[in-house]
């Protein structure tokens, strides 16, 4: 069994490059090989490529502030436009997976229909394969994305545990028991069912680290350049157990100081990134005493 995982590309004014790293992705990636489950996984927003849109209609308020040729310092953005992969690119990766399952990342509802244009086209490439969304716009309109004629499942809350016991009910044909699973919608009969909450896993120290080997470190960069402390590819960890600036239950879970350690040195010779702990203050480099 193989599941494909993506992170969609992003159409907006401008796209943060620094918070491009699919870290979600990758911890699921790691938790599901512990399932023996293979897994790929395709960044769309892994390019420098970008393309020029029409501004859409709901934001056409918006087009005498970003005027393109601005050239002033205190210019605000001038263009809207496609960040990553185009759409059809994205099918033929999609095609070229043979995956046997898609899993779609949903983290932020200004991009959702990003999202379920992915979900979209990889029913085009095969409709029998299940196509699994999660994130956080998904925990905010589960029953919205659900009743998307492209998604089969939602998941909800933290995944590492509840994606690869999907997965794997899915690979043994154990099609009953998915009711059972803490976090999944699913529909019956064209039916939503749509869980009352997902998965919060109490103990992260005992999740695998990330699969880091599934993307290429060097496409993650910063105005062209790597983004890095002391020599280490930043990586910004967003918040914390009973953050005044995180107040959804999606955070309420907190990163020991043996996770955030452990997390840039372990397995690895040299670490593939730093963890920049926002909402601590803080940053934590590979050689940190």
């Amino acid at each position: 069994m193989k599941i494909l995982l993506i992170q969609p590309p992003v159409e907006d004014f401008y796209q943060t490059s620094l918070r491009t790293l699919p870290v979600g992705l990758l911890y699921l990636a790691a938790a599901l090989r512990c399932a023996s489950i293979d897994v790929e996984i395709l960044d769309c927003q892994a390019t420098m490529h970008t393309h020029v849109m029409q501004v859409p209609p709901e934001f056409a308020y918006l087009k005498r502030y970003y005027q393109p040729g601005n050239l002033s310092p205190f210019k605000l953005f001038s263009h809207y436009r496609h960040y990553g992969l185009l759409w059809e690119e994205i099918r033929e990766r999609i095609r070229q997976a043979h995956a046997d399952v898609i899993g779609i990342s949903a983290l932020f509802t200004p991009f959702y229909r990003e999202a379920l244009h992915v979900a979209a086209l990889a029913k085009a490439v095969d409709p029998t394969r299940p196509v699994i969304m999660g994130g956080a716009h998904v925990n905010a309109c589960p029953a919205q994305v659900l009743a998307d004629p492209h998604v089969d499942f939602v998941v909800l809350g933290e995944g590492e545990r509840t994606l690869p016991e999907l997965v794997s009910a899915l690979r043994d044909n154990r099609h009953a028991a998915i009711s059972g699973i803490c976090g999944v919608g699913y529909k019956i009969s064209g039916k939503l069912v749509v869980p009352e909450h997902g998965d919060l896993i109490e103990d992260i120290d005992a999740l695998p680290l990330p699969a880091r080997d599934l993307i290429d470190p060097t496409r993650y960069t910063l105005g062209g350049k790597r983004v890095t402390a002391n020599s280490a590819p930043v990586l910004s960890v967003a918040s914390s157990m009973k953050c005044d600036c995180a107040g959804s239950t999606l955070a309420q879970k907190s990163l020991t100081l043996k996770t955030i350690i452990l997390a840039s040195t372990r397995s690895v010779p040299q670490p593939f990134w730093v963890p920049s702990v926002r909402s601590l203050a803080m940053l934590v480099s590979s050689s940190w005493p």
